[in-house]
């Protein structure tokens, strides 16, 4: 009996040591000798008006190393959005933050530590919304957010993971590495997806493990590991991850999502023997859509992205004629629509005009018809197509980017028409010209004729 009191006892001053470490902050927390003015902003800080709240912030950032007394109260606030004049949403106190410097750098690294080193979970993310923004700017900022990565809450782990992503500094490789390696759950696929951005040798073969042992048992305890994986490997442009990801994409009936992007990775890692593979891809009908679709984005991206040239003379064609098939799937033709518009090549652009017009109206025509204004950087004297910019509505929202394309695509076509004289125009100009042309080149005629008949008649002049 006593030792279950004991034990109520203890879970009893545990939670409070908790409660009073997650204790929010309040105004009375304010340092009585704060100057007035510090004061004030602080306090304005816990305004309920956001307006107010981002305008305190600032202020504070303003002044810089003469408000530290306001890190922690700014830190409460890390996690809170604001929306500036462009729609953009940004942290405010946190660029308050960084705008102080080096005090508040080294406040957030103590806690950080803190944090990590914390038998009991803290689920305080707000440190990790703050190193954030030092990373592009401080290496101890990115060591103490790839420290947290083994930190004893998994919500924290995780969410280090998610604000590594973006990150280019080496420093965080070996951290992110171990956790690819030896991680579980969301904290694992958030980790992998940080090397879309980092480049680095010494990950890629722990990536490619991962597809090695790929299978139902892994993509129920990491659904879509195996995808993001392929993703990242593209995003190295590493020749050692070409025959894994084609022996995914030959694969006839598999994961399509995961064939789509080793197929896509393939493009993006440049090497010119996987061109015509990938060609082969598209063209086998057997294999499913989704792979077929991230073959043709692929060869897109060979020139777009890894900045290779296709020196395949048919390659061009093949795909024209793949886009002029009404009757193959519509995922492979937009996507096949929007790899010659990347390819650049001039030759493409009859067959994507002609898919404008004879898709008019569903997504086919639409990125035909982009891509045909891409390719010839908006100069293009034709209706029908331009029409199907125009028109086109994605109600299902199946390409997300299909409203910033059309506004780039009608922006080049606008930019063009401006300079190009209207056809109404030209022909009121050209016509009186014409017809004045004529008339003067007509009379210098007739007189000349007149002149010389009248040499060849003597008569004319009163002679004998």
């Amino acid at each position: 009996m006593l030792s279950i009191f004991r034990l109520v006892l203890l879970a009893t001053v545990l939670i409070s040591v908790r409660s009073a470490e997650a204790a929010p902050l309040t105004k009375d927390d304010i340092p009585p000798d704060t100057p007035p003015e510090i004061r004030k902003l602080i306090e304005e800080t816990f305004s309920e008006d956001p307006r107010t709240r981002v305008f305190a912030a600032r202020k504070l950032g303003e002044l810089g190393a003469e408000v530290v007394v306001a890190i922690p109260f700014l830190m409460r606030l890390s996690d809170d959005m604001a929306i500036d004049e462009k729609g953009v949403g940004y942290r405010y106190a946190a660029r308050a933050l960084v705008a102080i410097g080096d005090p508040a750098l080294k406040s957030c690294i103590a806690k950080a530590k803190a944090i990590a080193a914390n038998p009991h979970p803290l689920h305080d993310s707000s440190v990790i919304v703050v190193l954030n923004e030092f990373m592009n700017s401080s290496t101890e900022a990115v060591d103490a957010l790839a420290a947290l990565l083994k930190a004893r809450d998994p919500e924290i782990a995780r969410t280090a993971a998610i604000y590594l992503e973006g990150c280019t500094d080496t420093r965080a490789t070996m951290p992110l590495v171990d956790v690819v390696e030896h991680g579980s759950g969301d904290t694992r696929v958030f980790a992998v997806c940080c090397f879309k951005h980092l480049r680095d040798p010494r990950c890629v073969e722990p990536l490619i493990k991962i597809l090695k042992a790929r299978g139902v048992w892994q993509e129920s305890w990491n659904p879509g590991l195996a995808s993001v994986v392929a993703v990242a490997l593209g995003c190295q442009g590493d020749r050692r991850a070409i025959p894994i990801l084609l022996e995914i994409v030959k694969v006839k009936q598999a994961d399509q999502m995961l064939q789509h992007c080793a197929a896509r990775s393939l493009g993006r890692i440049g090497d010119p023997s996987c061109v015509k593979q990938l060609m082969d891809v598209l063209n086998d009908r057997d294999i499913l859509p989704g792979a077929r679709s991230g073959a043709a984005l692929g060869i897109g991206d060979f020139k777009s992205v890894a900045g290779q040239k296709i020196n395949d003379p048919q390659i061009v064609p093949s795909m024209a004629a793949v886009l002029t098939k009404r009757n193959d799937w519509k995922e492979v033709r937009v996507a096949v629509a929007q790899a010659l518009g990347d390819l650049g090549d001039p030759r493409a652009l009859d067959a994507l005009c002609g898919a404008a017009k004879s898709d008019y109206g569903n997504e086919v025509g639409f990125w035909a018809a982009i891509n045909a204004a891409k390719l010839t950087d908006g100069d293009i004297d034709d209706d029908d197509v331009i029409s199907a910019i125009k028109d086109y509505e994605d109600y299902n929202e199946g390409h997300g980017d299909y409203r910033i394309e059309r506004e780039n695509a009608l922006r080049k076509l606008n930019a063009i028409g401006g300079r190009r004289v209207p056809t109404w125009l030209a022909v009121c100009l050209i016509v009186p010209v014409a017809f004045v042309t004529l008339l003067l080149i007509g009379g210098r005629v007739w007189r000349f004729i007149r002149f010389r008949l009248t040499k060849c008649k003597p008569g004319l002049h009163g002679g004998a």
